[in-house]
């Protein structure tokens, strides 16, 4: 049975897993060099990512077995299973607010130290989580979402779906309501 062929290239090179292995040095993974890239993403890494290719793929072998979801990874499935068990192992200890994730904690903590790491290229406003981040950025770029109704125009699809109950559209269906324009002027 043939090897799986990587869909990363390491020095323009497609190799198998094991050959890109030995190929690799140990010192990229501490330096930060992106040597690998991808072949559909175009994205760089520092190590060949499997779990980046099976994206890809759509390769999701590990099944919930409450709802169907699937996932790469057995522990992306364990961290999952905590929304159907309500388990909630990791406390804040200055406020005692729970979380199932580990990362949840960490985000949360944030509240407290008032650290806002992640700063916007564009204007240096800083956001205490990166998800936030993205939100604004999109301020930035033009991209705007219009209602078809009205015309009116919004630079985050939240406030969108929020303006649609004007219209008395705020059901799945509303979706089908406004478009996206960027920038450059094309519509999606």
């Amino acid at each position: 049975m043939p090897k799986k062929i990587w869909l990363m290239r390491y020095q323009n090179e497609a190799s198998n897993n094991q050959i890109l292995r030995r190929k690799h040095p140990e010192n990229t993974i501490h330096t930060g060099e992106k040597r690998f890239k991808c072949e559909i993403s175009k994205k760089n890494f520092v190590a060949p990512s499997s779990t980046h290719t099976m994206n890809h793929a759509n390769e999701k072998p590990h099944s919930c077995s409450e709802c169907n979801m699937s996932f790469i990874w057995p522990s992306y499935l364990d961290r999952h299973m905590k929304i159907h068990t309500g388990e909630k192992p990791y406390s804040c200890s200055e406020c005692g607010k729970n979380f199932a994730q580990s990362a949840g904690l960490y985000s949360h903590k944030q509240i407290h130290t008032g650290k806002k790491p992640y700063s916007s290229s564009e204007c240096g406003k800083n956001f205490t989580h990166s998800s936030n981040l993205r939100t604004h950025e999109k301020i930035h770029t033009g991209e705007k979402h219009s209602c078809l109704k009205c015309n009116k125009s919004f630079s985050q699809s939240g406030n969108m779906r929020r303006h649609m109950k004007v219209h008395g559209n705020a059901g799945p269906d509303s979706v089908e309501l406004y478009e996206v324009k960027l920038s450059c002027g094309n519509s999606l």
